[in-house]
């Protein structure tokens, strides 16, 4: 269990299509595991757990693609957006010891990894959105030894500043006064 959803970094370099975009990005989290609601059990027994530090933290890498659902007349575009990936997990060793039986895991691995967005950008001017999106990343259960360990799943909210370098850009539509 995470005593505090820690910090994630998200930076990325993308393509726009139009209506639609691709995306290759990096995302790093840092977060702290809280002990006292885990309930870690061997048959009907509670062992020892111990760790050296309570950190967990992930490196992971996307590509992604982007839909553009522009609204006309105005300078709001909603999207959505999926991708796929690999994470880098890095946990610090835990031991579990019952009775004169001792364990430890813990270390580095990779697996992959999904993430889904869906949010809403403001066209703030021909080169910059400003934006809000909600996002979903995961990575699927894993074994490590004898050890199964759920799945990662993480939400967010992020907000942001994307610019658009190089090459020809539309500008925003005007709006006709009266």
């Amino acid at each position: 269990m995470l005593a505090d959803p820690g910090f994630a970094s998200e930076r990325g370099l993308g393509c726009d299509f139009g209506r639609l975009r691709g995306e290759l990005s990096w995302v790093r989290r840092q977060a702290t595991i809280d002990d006292a609601g885990s309930s870690w059990t061997v048959g009907p027994f509670r062992p020892i757990v111990s760790r050296d530090s309570p950190k967990v933290s992930s490196n992971s890498g996307f590509a992604s693609l982007y839909l553009d659902l522009p609204v006309s007349g105005t300078r709001l575009i909603p999207y959505l957006g999926g991708g796929l990936g690999v994470t880098a997990l890095q946990t610090s060793p835990t031991t579990i010891q019952l009775r004169r039986f001792s364990s430890t895991f813990g270390g580095s691995g990779k697996l992959p990894a999904y993430q889904a967005k869906v949010g809403l950008a403001y066209r703030s001017s021909p080169r910059t959105d400003l934006f809000a999106e909600a996002v979903f990343q995961g990575s699927p259960s894993r074994s490590q030894g004898s050890l199964e360990r759920s799945p990662l799943i993480n939400w967010g909210l992020r907000l942001g500043l994307r610019w658009r370098l190089g090459g020809p850009v539309k500008a925003p539509t005007p709006v006709a006064t009266p």
